[in-house]
Formats: structure tokens, C-alpha cells, sequence
């Protein structure tokens, strides 16, 4: 089961990152369900989550589903 850690979260929003292409690409398979049961743990959540606050920007969960 892969499982997608906050460093991938930010270099696919982070086009100045140097994991931006890769995170991309890993992201496109991800949605073309190329990679299946995919993992986010929810501490990569709440650390991105605290890292956007953090800048000033706020997070909505309107369209977030849950198993």
C-alpha cells in the first residue's frame, strides 16, 4: 500500500519544488487509478493543514470524503 507523505503533498502545489514533476506524475496515476489504496496518514494532513494557516490561507473541508 503506497502511502503519501506531506513532501509529496507540497511539491505537487510547489512548482519551484524539485519533487514538483514527480509528485505530479504520481498524482495523475493516482486519479487515473494507475496506483491503487493509496495512503494519506492523517498526520501529513494536519501538518500540510498547519503549514497553509500558517501562511494565511484557510482550508475548507466541504468536499472531503471519508471511508
Amino acid at each position: 500500500m503506497p502511502v503519501i507523505e506531506l513532501g509529496m503533498l507540497i511539491a505537487l502545489v510547489n512548482r519551484r519544488d524539485r519533487l514538483h514533476e514527480i509528485s505530479r506524475k504520481l498524482f495523475k496515476k493516482i486519479i487515473g487509478g494507475e496506483l491503487k489504496n493509496v495512503v494519506i496518514p492523517t498526520s501529513a494532513l494536519l501538518e500540510y493543514e498547519l503549514i497553509l494557516k500558517s501562511r494565511g490561507y484557510r482550508v475548507l473541508y466541504e468536499n472531503m470524503q471519508y471511508p
